[in-house]
């Protein structure tokens, strides 16, 4: 069987069937050789376990565990899954926690307030009666939120600051709809210098945060002694910069063996600031002989050959990495889990059971949803639909026809016309309408009151669907969330959840669901749920050939965190890459000089809204890895991205010599006749029925 063979029309319905061999778990050499060199482990010394997904890294580290019962271990994760399968696994011996739990154990009892915008504006006494000082006091929130995942103390916030505007600017080149940057980049900045009176009132008082006692708790790791002989970290590849440094803390001491397992594949919370702990310290401490680095390829999860191996592979191969089947019984259990990148896909999924009248587990439930904020903010968006109709009759003029800050001058002149809700959040009490409030956000990137947005027009979009099923709610948004708890039981065998929180778990089945956005659509005069019906590859976008439209371009332990923590190995990551700012434009007639290739339409360029590129490959790997028996994927850019791997196994050597500059059989020519009558040639590649840049892939390639 090809990967051609399963990357065709029908790969959202991959189905894998294996034939069920029985056998007693026996270690793989892998794991024998990782127990026996942690057993033989000195104080001070590192052992480093790249571990790919389902490679049974919690059993090798459980038998490290009972092979060293006279040892005392603590073990580290952060996903709360993780930790009680461990609790359950682990011997006697091991101390199963969070980082969270532990610091909580030496902290003291102090009552853990939330750390949120109101705790924020009564530590500094400060209002939130407008925008203005709304803006102000979710500026120190971010800045002291920021501050406590940090590696960095009260007497560094100078390199805070750096680290946070090159944050900023990264961010805000992705984001058209900011114009003014530079003021938002100040504001952040200024933000800064409440961290130590915030920090300090709460350290001083009869309370504490989450954020607060661990990054104290972190800070002071050197003068902690911890009573256990193993410091063992999963998943280390994806960890806080506070956490790492904790953990460096604790391999400075030379106090204690320390042991670090995880996947440089499964990276995915980058947008978090968060770093791989494994590269670092291999760049701290490689040219010592304190170092140890060993690897677990044979994954326990799928079986040898399936389909499941060779589309994990597809991601995998690019990084010079391979996986290996090594099931060998069947899972009792008949989970099925549907899973998404973005939050979307899951409500309209739970909607979709609701209606078929069957429950479900939706990882998390309702915690992660701010539903006070979401009802207050569905209520303005229907106060405002209202009063764009009765401002259209008033004025006999199409609302939509006035630019944006007439719009909002409208609305908050008419603002009585209908009665306006009642608003108890403070931070929404100072807009008059919707798109106030929409424009404010989205031009300042308040990321978190946005999603929520979306959801209440997501709800509003989804109205039909659920308005005939029975609840006691008659408010649109409490009946939702009603709904969604009510069908919600974890003990159900469909699964519901994103991608990000499946990372550690399996399911018998596991369906990658399509992707959904919110759109406004003039021909329906309302807000719509969105598919995309052609797959995009992550990383490029799409654009005509011929197109008028010009396409523009877009000290510390802390320094060391961010030069050595994101520099996985990549087997296009030899080659030079000085083509920075070297894009073309498109002019208006570009072509190619062979006939044969008259179908080519499109070019394919980099995706500069993508925040981290590697990233998302990384996602897509963890979504398949989820998979025991079966995967089906419905998400047309994984199907699209999972092509265009295939293709660039399949020409990975000629793809190589591309680049370099070496003769190539894919090497294609493409003519450009600029305004002037001037003609270039462009060198590339011919993909499907897109034109791909020499250039373009030299940036593309060594970031998956």
């Amino acid at each position: 069987m090809t990967d051609k063979n399963i990357l065709n029309d029908n790969l959202e319905n991959i189905s894998t069937t294996s034939s069920l061999i029985v056998k007693k778990f026996e270690p793989t050499d892998e794991q024998l050789e990782i127990i026996q060199k942690a057993k033989n482990m000195k104080n001070g010394e590192i052992l480093i376990v790249n571990a790919l997904a389902g490679c049974a890294k919690t059993t090798t580290l459980q038998l490290i565990a009972e092979d060293n019962p006279n040892s005392k271990f603590l073990y580290l994760a952060f996903n709360h899954a993780i930790i009680e399968e461990g609790r359950k696994k682990f011997p006697a011996n091991t101390k199963v926690s969070t980082l969270h739990a532990l610091a909580r154990s030496y902290s003291g009892k102090k009552e853990i307030k939330p750390l949120n915008l109101d705790l924020i504006s009564s530590i500094l006494k400060k209002q939130i009666s407008n925008k203005q000082e709304y803006f102000e006091v979710f500026n120190i929130l971010k800045v002291y939120e920021k501050y406590c995942l940090s590696a960095y103390d009260l007497n560094e916030v100078d390199e805070l600051k750096k680290e946070i505007s090159q944050e900023m600017n990264s961010e805000f080149k992705r984001k058209p709809n900011i114009k003014n940057s530079k003021f938002l980049i100040e504001q952040r900045i200024k933000a800064i210098y409440n961290i130590p009176e915030v920090h300090e009132n709460i350290l001083n008082s009869n309370f504490t945060t989450f954020s607060t006692f661990l990054k104290e708790f972190a800070d002071n790791a050197n003068q902690i002694f911890l009573h256990y002989n193993y410091i063992v970290l999963d998943e280390s590849q994806d960890i806080s910069k506070l956490l790492g440094k904790f953990i460096i803390s604790l391999a400075e001491s030379k106090k204690y063996k320390i042991i670090v397992v995880g996947d440089n594949n499964q990276k995915i919370y980058g947008f978090l600031g968060n770093l791989n702990l494994s590269e670092i310290l291999y760049k701290m401490y490689n040219k010592y002989p304190m170092i140890y680095v060993m690897k677990l390829t044979k994954t326990f999860r799928f079986y040898k050959n399936s389909d499941i191996e060779t589309l994990a592979n597809l991601v995998l191969h690019i990084r010079d990495d391979n996986i290996k089947g090594f099931r060998y019984k069947s899972s009792e259990l008949q989970r099925e889990a549907y899973i998404s990148r973005t939050t979307f896909p899951l409500l309209a999924m739970a909607i979709y059971l609701i209606t078929l009248n069957k429950k479900y587990n939706l990882f998390g439930g309702l915690d992660n949803f701010n539903q006070k904020e979401i009802e207050e903010l569905y209520a303005i968006f229907i106060h405002t639909e209202k009063l764009i109709e009765i401002i259209s009759n008033k004025y006999n003029k199409k609302f939509y026809d006035y630019p944006l800050n007439e719009q909002i001058e409208l609305l908050a002149q008419n603002k009585d016309l209908t009665l306006f809700p009642l608003i108890t959040t403070e931070s929404l009490k100072s807009f008059s309408s919707f798109i106030e409030l929409k424009e404010f956000v989205e031009s300042r990137g308040i990321s978190e009151v946005e999603n929520n947005i979306n959801i209440a027009i997501f709800i509003y979009s989804k109205m039909e669907d659920f308005k005939n099923i029975k609840s006691d709610k008659l408010n649109p948004v409490q009946k939702f969330f009603d709904l969604i708890e009510q069908y919600n039981d974890k003990d159900s065998s469909i699964i519901i959840s994103t991608i990000h929180k499946t990372k550690g778990l399996e399911f018998e089945d596991v369906y990658i669901l399509k992707s959904l956005s919110i759109i406004y659509s003039v021909f329906k005069n309302k807000y719509i749920t969105f598919e995309q019906k052609k797959g995009l590859i992550m990383g490029l976008k799409r654009v005509e050939l011929n197109s008028e439209k010009l396409q523009s371009n877009n000290v510390s332990l802390t320094n060391y965190f961010n030069k050595y923590g994101n520099s996985d190995k990549n087997i296009f990551q030899d080659l030079e890459d000085d083509h920075e700012n070297d894009e073309l434009s498109f002019f208006p007639k570009a072509y190619f000089e062979n006939k044969m290739l008259s179908n080519v339409l499109y070019e394919q360029v980099i995706d500069y809204s993508t925040t981290n590129i590697k990233e998302e490959y990384n996602i897509l790997y963890v979504a398949i890895t989820r998979a025991i028996n079966n995967i089906k994927i419905s998400n047309i850019n994984y199907i699209a991205t999972l092509e265009f791997l295939t293709f660039v196994k399949d020409n990975a050597k000629e793809l190589n010599k591309l680049i370099q500059g070496k003769e190539s059989i894919l090497t294609e020519e493409l003519k450009i006749i600029n305004r002037n009558k001037n003609i270039s040639y462009v060198t590339g590649i011919i993909y499907q029925d897109s034109f791909i840049r020499k250039d373009t892939l030299i940036k593309l390639l060594p970031q998956l």
